[in-house]
């Protein structure tokens, strides 16, 4: 029996009077929905890319250990947790920490690595380097 809550089920859609279809197919299928510029841009982001330039792999290898190292241990293991796809609620059973607690943790880390990121590109942009 499907799930009445689950978007993905045509009994929810069939009820709820909506559909799930892919973006390729709904904007080829109703050209009008979606211009021909903004669908390129779709397709392009919708594109499986999982292949990352060489550049930008040695950067995050250097990068990542070295702004992971400036958190305490308890948050390198929730760091590593998130990063592997561990779900609030079971980050937050294995740290002994409230599921909003694990929030608020994810956008200080998110935070940090974005700052962290703009002293690399300042420093880069004080020594004279082109590289930004």
């Amino acid at each position: 029996m499907e799930k009445i809550k689950d978007v993905m089920s045509e009994r929810a859609q069939r009820r709820n009077e909506f559909k799930v279809e892919s973006l390729r197919s709904g904007a080829r299928a109703n050209p009008d929905i979606l211009g021909a510029e903004v669908q390129e841009v779709l397709d392009e982001r919708l594109c499986d890319n999982t292949v990352t330039p060489p550049p930008d792999a040695a950067a995050f290898r250097i990068d990542f250990p070295q702004w992971r190292s400036t958190w305490s241990d308890r948050d390198r293991r929730l760091i590593d947790l998130l990063m592997f796809d561990a779900r609030t609620k079971d980050a937050a059973r294995k740290l002994s920490l409230s599921t909003g607690r694990i929030s608020q943790k994810r956008r200080e880390f998110h935070a940090d690595w974005l700052r962290f990121h703009r002293e690399d590109a300042l420093s880069l942009f004080l020594q004279g380097s082109d590289v930004v």
